[in-house]
């Protein structure tokens, strides 16, 4: 298709020309402004309200964190440094001392042996094993905390410790 004689319009060209102008504008009067002595001054005050107001509430804020017992920030730059200090010494001593296993670097410093034991298994006890119905008793899913209240079928502590009194009684009754 051939072009026509018109170009085609920048749909944003307005709205760089209008910001163009708008910020020449905003610096010349700027510039006025700061030539002006008058203004120097204003802002020279504000400045010095708004250093004077940030140090108030510095001095607030290390005030409140002291009575509430809490570190500022330079108290923890401190003791940063003091840490840094420390452990610094401690490599120089390690070193002089020729001990490896401290001046090693890596991971291997303070590495723990790998665990080799297993738990011990849990045994029932002698008496589940005698038959099924003292075996429903030692389950403490069945204590009577439980059974036939519409409990969630876990039963507390107390009422495990209970159980298992009413079922010692019984069996030094029956011996």
């Amino acid at each position: 298709m051939a072009q026509s004689g018109f170009s085609m319009l920048d749909p944003l060209q307005f709205w760089r020309d209008a910001l163009s102008n708008w910020e020449g504008s905003a610096n010349s009067l700027a510039n006025k402004e700061m030539s002006s002595e008058e203004s120097v001054r204003a802002m020279q005050a504000v400045m010095s309200v708004a250093m004077a107001l940030q140090q108030a509430l510095g001095k607030a804020n290390g005030v409140l964190l002291k009575e509430l017992n809490l570190p500022s920030r330079s108290d923890i730059v401190e003791i940063g440094a003091r840490l840094q200090r420390i452990e610094e010494m401690l490599e120089q001593l390690s070193h002089r001392l020729g001990d490896p296993a401290v001046s090693a670097p890596g991971p291997a410093r303070g590495a723990m042996p790998p665990r080799t034991r297993k738990p011990a298994p849990v045994v029932a006890p002698a008496s589940a094993l005698a038959s099924p119905a003292a075996a429903r008793e030692a389950s403490p899913a069945t204590t009577p905390a439980s059974r036939g209240r519409g409990g969630s079928g876990t039963a507390s502590p107390a009422a495990v410790a209970k159980a298992a009194a009413v079922r010692q009684r019984s069996t030094r009754r029956k011996a």
